[in-house]
């Protein structure tokens, strides 16, 4: 048994948006391909924020090393061997 659904005003509007943007002629094609492209972006968009959280990690990490020398370097620069 086979059924047609017919797509809303707006989802006709976005489809035929997809069709324009992809060079096809066939709604059905034109989904097709859009979901693909759709699935395709969400995985560059995990991967960006995969890294980007990477990143962050490492700025997180040399702030802290940089607090950390200027710490001691302040620790070393204070110290009076008068005070011991």
């Amino acid at each position: 048994m086979a059924f047609t659904v017919r797509p809303s005003e707006e989802e006709t509007q976005v489809i035929q948006k997809a069709m324009k943007k992809l060079g096809v002629k066939s709604m059905a094609k034109a989904v097709t391909l859009a979901c693909g492209e759709m699935l395709s972006l969400q995985d560059k968009v995990n991967l960006l924020e995969r890294q980007l959280r990477t990143v962050n990690q490492r700025r997180v990490k040399a702030e802290n090393a940089i607090n950390d020398y200027q710490k001691s370097q302040h620790a070393l620069v204070s110290f009076n061997p008068k005070d011991v």
